[in-house]
């Protein structure tokens, strides 16, 4: 999970999700949530991938690099598709990135 905005987003292995709130419950007064399916198809594979750059969300997924908006997402890795697909599978979940801001560089 990771914030992007006022909202959470939730990944899956294969899809994206964002939580909306949708006002206090009445009885107990605890603000609830409204869970809503954002993309189809794509998810993060390595939730320390995850980084925040410039309002979106840019994470490791199975066949690439991809950012999220909120709305959708982009493939930003399609130059580097033999890298990417050079890693093990099984090691992909154990994939760290960081954000290096004075070079605005993403590295996984």
């Amino acid at each position: 999970m990771q914030p992007l905005g006022e909202y959470q987003v939730i990944y899956k292995s294969d899809s994206i999700w964002m939580a909306y709130p949708v006002g206090p419950d009445p009885l107990t007064g605890v603000e609830s949530f409204a869970i809503k399916q954002v993309v189809a198809g794509v998810g993060c594979v390595s939730n320390s991938s995850i980084k925040s750059i410039r309002g979106q969300l840019v994470f490791l997924s199975e066949d690439g690099i991809y950012s999220f908006d909120g709305a959708g997402v982009k493939k930003l890795s399609d130059s580097l598709n033999d890298t990417i697909s050079a890693v093990t599978p099984g090691r992909r979940p154990f994939s760290t990135a960081c954000h290096w801001r004075s070079k605005n560089l993403y590295l996984l």
